[in-house]
């Protein structure tokens, strides 16, 4: 939706949006939809979700 925006640039050409920058990166054709479902997970995982509240409560602390 997004690609026309970009003038004078070339939509699929020489600008490439959401699937089509992230396949270009990968080589795969989904790779928006596992980069989406590993945030997901990572939001339901309530160890990892402790790790990472600790460690930034922690740099908070520390710029202050």
């Amino acid at each position: 939706m997004n690609g026309s925006k970009v003038s004078p640039l070339e939509e699929h050409q020489d600008v490439w949006i959401g699937d089509e920058f992230w396949g270009f990166c990968s080589g795969q054709s989904n790779t928006w939809e596992i980069i989406l479902a590993a945030f997901i997970e990572l939001g339901e995982d309530e160890q990892f979700i402790k790790k990472y509240r600790r460690f930034f409560s922690l740099n908070d602390k520390a710029d202050k």
